[in-house]
């Protein structure tokens, strides 16, 4: 009979460490699915989001009447509260969690670092506080209000809840770590596409300048032999000149011809200094006086039908130009405004002074702030 009585006491024992073994194991691998958040990291989730998922699984383990989560401020250190369930007792939480605070519960739920039971203010509801906290920092707080009665809880439920605490507050720095890493890379593709585009415009403008080198030193080229055979024209003209000197009709001839050869000249002027790299060569001039001494250059190219007026301030001030290059402009704008009018009409020219302030150089790049004078046709 005692043998019999021994067996029986050790199968009951062998049975209850079997049924502790499979406990822990099933504890085990319970606390392993909920504490796994990788899924929600992935999907670029937002802090609220780890919440809502770490509610769901607290679920699965305690039934708690209501549950809410405060999350730690990184610039201030405070703890504000994110989310809340049931809605219904969001105001009676936050009143809570502000005596909690006071009371100095949170502070103490922080230092232990595992689940704390503290009354309520009217001391008769019971809270659980947790802290959800990585080992270099705090996350946030847990607040979990017990149903009343309060249900008895397993000490393996409380263990698995750490361990799901724990693994939220990982997923909310590796959350934080992965948006910081997006946000450097969205960071650096930008600089990397700024540097795309730089390089694409500089080769376009090195595209742009060989073209241009190009075309100055066939432009070059054209002048010298332009201006070469001009020089022999000037010469024979003037050898003509010599040999008909009593000739009116001819002098008068040859009169006609040289405003045309001296347009030449300043064409060919014109190409070199293009061929030069715009090699000009400014001068102080008066804008009016300009005017006046190009315009019969130009005007015999204009129909017996139209007509320039001259509208010329009085006192306009000296300018820096170049010359031969400001005859060309003028000529090319006047001959397309009177190749523009079909019949009888006329051609205005005037000038002012111009002051640009700051103010107008900040809407125009191309002007900076000082004295103009302005031609309008």
């Amino acid at each position: 009979m005692e043998s019999s009585a021994n067996d029986i006491a050790i199968e009951n024992r062998v049975q209850l460490l079997e049924e502790n073994r499979r406990f822990i194991q099933n504890s085990l691998e319970s606390a392993l699915k909920l504490g796994d958040f990788q899924k929600k990291i992935n999907d670029n989730c937002q802090p609220e989001q780890i919440f809502e998922e770490t509610e769901k699984r607290i679920d699965s383990l305690i039934q708690f009447e209501a549950r809410a989560f405060c999350l730690v401020n990184q610039e201030d250190s405070d703890l504000v509260l994110v989310f809340c369930k049931p809605g219904d007792l969001h105001s009676y939480l936050k009143d809570e969690i502000e005596f909690m605070i006071e009371k100095r519960f949170m502070a103490w739920a922080i230092r232990e670092r595992r689940g704390v039971t503290i009354l309520s203010q009217d001391q008769k509801r019971k809270f659980l506080l947790h802290v959800i906290a990585t080992d270099s920092q705090i996350r946030g707080m847990f607040i979990g209000l017990f149903s009343d009665p309060m249900p008895r809880v397993p000490d393996a439920s409380l263990q698995i809840l750490s361990i799901i605490f724990r693994n939220a507050a990982n997923a909310l720095e590796s959350l934080e770590y992965q948006n910081f890493i997006t946000n450097q890379r969205q960071l650096l593709q930008i600089e990397v596409d700024q540097k795309t585009r730089e390089i694409l415009r500089y080769e376009r403008q090195l595209q742009e300048a060989q073209k241009l080198k190009a075309i100055a030193t066939l432009a070059g080229g054209i002048a010298h032999e332009f201006n070469n055979a001009l020089s022999a024209v000037v010469g024979y003209l003037e050898l003509l000149k010599l040999d008909f000197s009593e000739n009116e009709k001819v002098i008068n001839d040859i009169e006609y011809i040289q405003p045309s050869i001296q347009r030449m000249s300043n064409l060919t002027s014109q190409l070199l200094a293009y061929a030069q790299g715009g090699k000009y060569h400014p001068q102080r001039i008066c804008m009016n006086n300009f005017v006046r001494d190009t315009l019969p250059t130009i005007q015999h190219r204009f129909a017996r039908s139209i007509r320039v007026d001259m509208d010329l301030l009085t006192d306009t001030w000296p300018i820096d130009a170049d010359l031969l290059q400001m005859q060309m402009v003028l000529a090319a704008i006047l001959t397309n405004a009177s190749e523009a009018i079909d019949g009888e009409g006329h051609i205005r020219i005037s000038s002012q002074n111009v002051f640009v302030d700051d103010n107008i150089a900040q809407n125009t790049p191309e002007l900076s702030s000082g004295r103009y004078v302005s031609l309008e046709i």
